[in-house]
């Protein structure tokens, strides 16, 4: 390799889409989804959460392991509304890149919820690790996501 040049960082990106019946109205499953309380008590794989105003959570992540790497998310995350549609992203302080969207729409005497999210990250890894680790890495965001949607369901159900 050239002197100064740098390999380009590997990126992992995992993704999760879910569709959901809840039983409240549009615009009350719409808030309660932002709730940024709510948020919070449904990624239990947070070390910490701060809650910067109404609109906006700084996050650290647990560490993630798997054989020699170990990384650990601390992004902020921006929320949105519109309508019924709540928008996140991650700004430009974060080591994680994060965008996802949950769209609310009426059904029945309830809502449908339909929720998509990417998560993507560079780790410092040789090309051979990095080919290694992608599924299992990517496998572990997707959980995450999952894990997520399934409990903030749960609370949207009660």
């Amino acid at each position: 390799m050239p002197a100064g040049y740098a390999a380009p960082m590997p990126t992992f990106t995992g993704r999760h889409t879910a569709t959901l019946s809840l039983p409240l109205p549009p615009a009350q499953a719409t808030a309660a989804f932002a709730d940024l309380d709510r948020q919070i008590a449904c990624h239990p794989e947070l070390e910490r959460a701060e809650k910067l105003d109404g609109t906006t959570l700084r996050v650290k992540m647990k560490e993630m392991k798997h054989g020699p790497v170990a990384f650990a998310g601390q992004y902020t995350l921006l929320f949105t509304i519109d309508g019924g549609t709540v928008r996140w992203r991650s700004g430009p302080d974060s080591n994680v890149d994060v965008q996802g969207e949950a769209v609310f729409t009426p059904s029945g005497t309830g809502s449908r919820l339909a929720y998509s999210e990417s998560v993507s990250l560079g780790i410092e890894l040789n090309a051979i690790a990095a080919k290694v680790l992608r599924p299992v890495v990517e496998a572990m965001m997707a959980r995450g996501m999952r894990n997520f949607i399934e409990r903030m369901g749960e609370q949207l159900q009660r």
